[in-house]
């Protein structure tokens, strides 16, 4: 059994590591603030005390962080994941980056004659939970197929997209189509308020319009600030509606 490894415990990589976890895998985490790992330890999971220690130990390794410098302190450096590698050995990069920053791991992952797979996530805390994620991926083909097992226990949909920066273009480009779409939703429910309309109301009725999806997205967060509840009953819309 390959012994994997995960870095960053956070809304989207403790659940994603729960998943692992659940499905038999020898697991060994690492997240900056330890105690977010006392679950999983719980469960089975081994503490790695560095990401290096990952590199070292693991066969694949999983990283989830939130952003480029965060994803370059854990993966560069004396105790970065890079300097624990040796040949043969993947790294799944899941965090959400610029091309330039992941192409730059590539390039060290590569260095230590290793492979790195691009697998960014489309969708929220929950479908982490449930295994029901999107996984962008791409890079090397045949690495692809070899952590595709994987992606299945953490994803209900898996696309490969080519043996580059593909995939992590595609979740940049979805992420632009999401925040504009919730601005003009912003601004479409401020201009009803400014005109003395009811802003649940207002929400509820755009829900059952042409834009609903985007909207009960934006509108579960914008009434959670106002203490107003609306199920997905009252709009007639699916739970699953709820992806990002």
């Amino acid at each position: 059994m390959a012994k994997l490894g995960y870095i960053g415990l956070g809304n989207m990589g403790k659940p994603m590591s729960n998943r692992l976890l659940d499905a038999g895998k020898d697991l060994t985490v690492w997240n900056r603030t330890a105690s977010k790992a006392d679950e999983l330890v719980a469960k089975g999971a081994k503490l790695a005390a560095t990401p290096k220690e990952i590199g070292e130990n693991c066969d694949i390794i999983f990283i989830c962080v939130s952003d480029g410098p965060t994803l370059k302190s854990v993966t560069q450096g004396e105790d970065g994941v890079v300097a624990g590698l040796t040949a043969g050995k993947i790294v799944i990069n899941m965090s959400t980056v610029a091309p330039a920053e992941s192409e730059e791991l590539n390039a060290a992952v590569e260095g230590a004659g290793c492979k790195l797979i691009r697998g960014p996530v489309t969708g929220s805390t929950m479908l982490a939970q449930n295994g029901t994620l999107g996984i962008l991926a791409s890079g090397d083909k045949d690495t692809y197929d070899i952590v595709l097992p994987y992606f299945e226990i953490l994803g209900k949909n898996q696309f490969y997209l080519g043996d580059a920066e593909q995939a992590v273009v595609l979740k940049l480009a979805i992420n632009t189509m999401i925040a504009s779409t919730m601005q003009i939703e912003a601004e479409a429910v401020v201009l009803s308020e400014k005109a003395g309309l009811d802003v649940a109301q207002v929400c509820e009725v755009i829900a059952g319009s042409a834009a609903s999806l985007i909207l009960w997205i934006f509108m579960s967060r914008w009434i959670s600030s106002t203490s107003v509840v609306i199920s997905a009953a009252s709009t007639g819309l699916p739970s699953s509606s709820q992806r990002v």
